[in-house]
């Protein structure tokens, strides 16, 4: 016994049907995979402080500088320490310490809570600042010459300055701790007003 042929009806809705499972197939295919994909961060620009960091008024005259890869008058603002460490975080291991044909350097300016100080015979001081008020965030650890900046040895603890310096170490570990060279250090609590972007790249 045959069975009849389906009607224009039949195919129409067999049709429809066939139709809206396709619809939704690819509808929820849509969802699942705009669901699963992950975020992008936008990029953010680097700020770049361009110029010599002049002293207070009525400061003394910083000490002559040599030159280096990128100019000893160009500091990066941003990444902050806290951004860098989480960068690097996520970038997986790496060495401590910086390979000193590095090139070119990065170069910083950065705001941090004092400490401590450690000096040692030769005058040459280790100062540690933290970049959080709270005393939880990362570490700047800042090899500074005591000669040139002796109020470090009578600074009060927590007290806000700004060092600027080549970035020489970094230690990912716990909140992070960043070596810096130290070329320049200011007292001022309002520098970051003083600083005047110059152009990112």
């Amino acid at each position: 016994m045959r069975k009849a042929p389906l009607s224009r009806k039949e195919w129409l809705v067999l049709l429809a049907t066939l139709l809206l499972f396709i619809v939704v197939l690819s509808a929820t295919g849509l969802y699942f995979r705009n669901k699963n994909a992950k975020p992008t961060d936008p990029i953010e620009q680097l700020t770049i402080v361009e110029g010599v960091i002049a002293p207070a008024d009525g400061g003394r005259e910083e000490p002559e500088k040599p030159s280096t890869t990128l100019g000893s008058s160009t500091f990066f603002l941003k990444p902050s320490a806290t951004e860098l460490i989480a960068a690097l975080r996520e970038s997986g291991p790496l060495d401590s310490e910086l390979p000193a044909e590095e090139d070119p350097p990065l170069q910083v300016v950065w705001p941090g809570y004092f400490f401590s100080l450690q000096e040692d015979k030769t005058g040459l001081g280790i100062v540690h600042l933290d970049v959080d008020e709270n005393g939880f965030g990362t570490i700047l650890r800042c090899l500074v010459s005591l000669s040139d900046y002796p109020e470090l040895r009578t600074l009060e603890q927590g007290r806000k300055i700004w060092v600027a310096g080549r970035v020489v170490g970094i230690d990912p570990a716990g909140a992070g701790i960043i070596t810096i060279d130290v070329q320049y250090i200011r007292f001022d609590d309002e520098l970051e007003q003083r600083l005047v972007p110059g152009d990112t790249p």
